[in-house]
Order: structure tokens, then C-alpha cells, then sequence
């Protein structure tokens, strides 16, 4: 019997998860929280319109990937300047996060 697969979009929720959240996407981006920040970060498979496009322009980090080499770039962050490294905690788990050099966020 062959698998069913649903033509209509489907919502995945995260639970038990207080310092992270997929809060949107749409247009390349998906837009994140860990603990405190808000990140953008490039998603290729996000080809629609994002739901609140106001909610990245106010994002703590973006991260701006350059031409050159795939998956390389820099982060900007806000008005609060750059973010080294942030708590989080999942379960009874504490951890720090920080940003790397190739869109992805690093946890130790």
C-alpha cells in the first residue's frame, strides 16, 4: 500500500520546549526564538509568504549569508549589539548558545 500524503499544509507544534519557538516563516527566512532572542535565518524550502513579515524586521539577529561560499555570511544584530553567547534550558538541562559563522546557532 502506498503512503498517504496530505495536500493541505499541516502545523507542527513544539511542546515542553520554553526557550524555543519556530515563530514564522515564508520568502527564504524562518524566524526563531531562543530564550530571549529572536533570530531570521535562511530557509530555501520556505517558498511562501510569511504570516507577520513586521515580526523579522524586529528580530534581535539576522543573518546575512554571502555570495561567495554557500552557507557562509555574518550576523547583524540590533541596537543591542552582538550577542557572544546566551543561557537556555530545556527540561532540567541548562546550556549556552551562540551564533556560528554559518547560520547555524552552536549549543555547549
Amino acid at each position: 500500500m502506498a503512503p498517504v500524503l496530505s495536500k493541505t499544509p499541516e502545523t507542527l507544534v513544539t511542546r515542553g520546549w520554553s526557550d524555543y519557538a519556530l515563530l514564522d516563516s515564508g520568502d527564504g527566512k524562518k524566524l526563531e526564538r531562543y530564550g530571549r532572542y529572536t533570530v531570521v535565518r535562511p530557509e530555501p524550502q520556505c517558498f511562501w509568504s510569511p504570516h507577520d513579515p513586521a515580526a523579522f524586521e524586529a528580530a534581535t539577529a539576522l543573518f546575512d549569508p554571502q555570495q561567495e561560499e554557500e552557507d557562509s555570511g555574518r550576523w547583524k544584530f540590533d541596537k543591542h549589539g552582538p550577542v557572544d553567547a546566551f543561557p537556555l534550558k530545556w527540561r532540567d538541562v541548562k546550556f549556552t548558545g551562540r551564533f556560528t559563522p554559518f547560520r547555524h546557532l552552536a549549543f555547549f
